[in-house]
């Protein structure tokens, strides 16, 4: 079995969601590969890279999805930020260059030792409000497709829709998903090539999912995404937050 294929295995066995938290490597080419020397450098490198990710199931609309960790843990009271969290408020809201910076280094980072993201050829953004507006997952975008030499698609909005993150204590996951359904279009024909969408947090994924329909319609054959952090507040079973694990 592929490794990648292995990890989204593992992914589906926990109710779609997982954080590999693996102790060592060891035990994932027992496996997987029946020895760790069976397993060519590249896949070695993929475990490290792959250790503490959260992997989120968007298909069909994305192929394959990960957050480099999540964005709270659960503390003594509630849920406290995690460190992917804090850094990502620090570029975010305090506007601290480095911090930014350290970011678009581990997304990049990331990508260039995954088998499949490193291929694409394209990184995308979420889209902007308006002409003016933006966003971090932009910046980021940008910065990572510098980092690996390749271009920039930036999707547009069709029609206004609420930011994803403003949800009601009621409204579900599925609502969240179709309020941004069919609103955007990628104007790149993208000819059969490969994207990978980059954002800073990713909560019910409506946005990732919508981004990814829009890139397909423009001729993506493979669309994967990486994040910053994964809320917790969208992840069901399978995951462990507790804040011991991830400070």
């Amino acid at each position: 079995m592929p490794l990648c294929a292995a990890f989204h295995e593992i992914a589906q066995k926990q109710n779609t969601y997982a954080i590999l938290q693996f102790s060592g490597s060891e035990q994932v080419f027992t496996s997987i590969a029946g020895s760790r020397h069976a397993v060519p450098e590249e896949k070695l490198t993929l475990v490290e890279a792959m250790k503490d990710r959260v992997l989120i199931d968007l298909t069909p609309e994305i192929d394959e999805c990960y957050a480099l960790g999540p964005y709270s843990v659960e503390g003594a009271q509630n849920l406290e930020t995690a460190p992917y969290g804090r850094i990502v408020n620090y570029a975010k809201y305090w506007h601290i260059r480095e911090a930014m910076e350290e970011l678009v280094l581990e997304l990049a980072g990331f990508i260039s030792k995954h088998p499949k993201l490193r291929r694409v050829f394209h990184v995308a953004a979420a889209p902007r409000r308006n002409e003016h507006d933006v966003r971090p997952g932009e910046v980021l975008a940008r910065g990572v497709a510098d980092a690996l030499g390749i271009k920039l698609v930036q999707p547009r909005k069709t029609r206004a829709t609420r930011p994803q993150k403003e949800r009601g204590d009621e409204e579900s996951e599925v609502e969240l998903i179709n309020r941004v359904r069919g609103s955007m279009v990628v104007e790149t024909a993208l000819g059969g090539e490969g994207v990978v969408i980059i954002d800073d947090v990713l909560g019910s994924g409506g946005t990732i999912r919508e981004i990814g329909r829009a890139l397909r319609e423009a001729g993506a054959n493979w669309v994967g995404a990486t994040c910053v952090a994964k809320r917790a507040r969208d992840l069901r079973g399978g995951v462990d937050l507790r804040a011991e694990l991830w400070r």
